[in-house]
């Protein structure tokens, strides 16, 4: 956000500088971080609050729809737009054109689009000049609006935005997409010195030194970065019901593979947990639509575009990630009578291309289940995530033999030409009938490829597909 600053005053003791300044929603009063900054001039600032909020104490939900920013008698009074909200109380609140991220106490239900009064103790100022030499502010490119004849992608053809569907106000175009990665590079080289500056004062002294507040700080900005990044990703259309025929729109990133890294762990949006339940616009689903598995092919290609920051990849502590190459049918949910499975395309660019261009390709199944389907009697979940039960995707049962499921009236594509079209017939047809290579495969931490490996016999499928109408009459996991 810009402000101006319009006094300051620095405390002789502590040294810490406490400006006053104005902002296109009103006036305020924080603690700056860094160089002093001077009067009259404007900056890029991101706020901050380290303490954690207490719910209709310093933190209220409010029917008044207006953004503020605002210094009374009491203190600062920020008032925004809950754009996530996080399982550990952790809220994302918009103001203006800035991001806040606040950590709160006993949290309310509440949704995204939910506006909150917030009346913190103090508040921090960040500039962004603080770690980088240009401007941070996110603007809006001009988005290609060229679409595709078919809507499958070939490879080598230009990958741009489905403009069909509704798009994120702050949707990346490539160049914001690239800008958003040199930020995010910029934090983490930050953050590495920090710790290396931390680590070289003892244990009990090293929460008094100022690298552990700057460290935090930045620590903070990184998840707020995280966090938008997801939110400006474009959406896509994963699936179509076919029971209600309602379109699965989530975000996907088509821009490079840095979904996959640690960082960002786009992959779990579709795994069937809260990220999937979140409904909040552009986003869409029906209440029949279980999770997604997605598959990764590198068409050949080495991922050596990737950012050396990102190549956190995997869980922690593996330092690689494992991914399927071609798509393969999870047997648990489709023995159940009235389940069924989409398969779909998405491309994915390389960063090292001047303009987006289809280099990798991503497949998707995703599964549903009927009203009147007894699922519940064969689901097999890998935990519980705020209720929802997380299915296992890994280490059971699965099927390479997708034309089977095509007979059994259970698997679908859509149609290359009109996606208000699902396909089944006939089998000849069948555009990902014969995807290579199969198996699965690591991208390591060095960005090496390891693979393919063929699947462990002991969970290739090698029973019937059932019909739609019918079931086992139990899992077979």
């Amino acid at each position: 956000m810009k402000i101006k600053i319009i006094e300051i005053t620095i405390d002789n003791t502590s040294r810490n500088i406490t400006v006053n300044f104005t902002t296109p929603l009103g006036s305020g009063v924080g603690t700056w971080i860094g160089d002093p900054p001077i009067v009259d001039h404007q900056y890029e600032v991101e706020f901050d609050i380290e303490e954690v909020l207490i719910w209709n104490q310093t933190i209220k939900e409010t029917e008044d729809k207006n953004v503020i920013i605002n210094y009374d008698d009491q203190g600062m009074v920020l008032q925004g737009e809950i754009e996530r909200v996080d399982s550990d109380g952790v809220i994302f609140v918009r103001l203006y054109s800035s991001l806040i991220m606040l950590e709160t106490h006993k949290m309310k239900p509440l949704l995204p689009g939910t506006f909150v009064n917030i009346r913190p103790k103090r508040i921090t100022l960040f500039p962004h000049d603080m770690y980088e030499t240009g401007r941070l502010d996110i603007h809006h490119g001009q988005i290609d609006s060229a679409l595709n004849e078919l809507l499958v992608s070939k490879h080598g053809d230009r990958v741009v935005p489905d403009l069909s569907i509704t798009q994120p106000k702050n949707l990346f175009s490539n160049v914001t997409y690239k800008e958003f990665i040199e930020r995010m590079k910029r934090f983490k080289d930050e953050l590495r010195y920090l710790h290396g500056q931390i680590l070289l004062y003892p244990k009990e002294t090293r929460s008094q030194i100022p690298e552990w507040t700057k460290f935090d700080i930045v620590f903070k900005q990184i998840r707020m970065l995280t966090s938008e990044y997801l939110l400006r990703l474009p959406i896509n259309m994963l699936a179509r019901c076919p029971y209600c025929q309602v379109e699965i729109l989530q975000p996907f990133d088509n821009f490079s593979l840095l979904g996959l890294c640690q960082d960002f762990k786009v992959t779990k949006v579709y795994e069937g947990g809260r990220e999937w339940h979140t409904d909040t616009p552009p986003r869409q689903r029906c209440k029949h639509a279980l999770f997604a598995t997605l598959f990764i092919n590198l068409n050949n290609h080495i991922p050596d575009d990737l950012p050396i920051w990102s190549q956190e990849l995997g869980l922690p502590g593996q330092g690689s990630l494992p991914l399927n190459s071609s798509p393969h049918i999870i047997v648990w949910p489709l023995i159940a009578q009235h389940t069924s499975a989409v398969i779909h395309t998405l491309p994915i660019a390389r960063l090292d291309d001047p303009e987006p261009v289809h280099r990798y390709s991503a497949y998707f199944i995703t599964y549903f289940a009927n009203d009147v389907s007894n699922i519940d009697k064969m689901w097999v979940s890998e935990g519980v995530e705020l209720g929802y039960r997380i299915p296992a995707t890994s280490n059971i049962q699965i099927d390479l033999d997708l034309e089977k499921w095509i007979h059994a009236g259970r698997l679908f594509w859509i149609n290359p030409k009109n996606k208000e079209q699902l396909i089944q017939k006939p089998v000849a047809s069948f555009p990902y009938g014969n995807i290579q290579p199969q198996g699965w495969y690591r991208i390591a931490k060095n960005i090496k490829v390891d693979g393919p490996h063929f699947y462990d016999n002991d969970f290739i499928w090698q029973g019937k597909a059932p019909h739609h109408n019918e079931s086992f009459s139990q899992t077979i996991e």
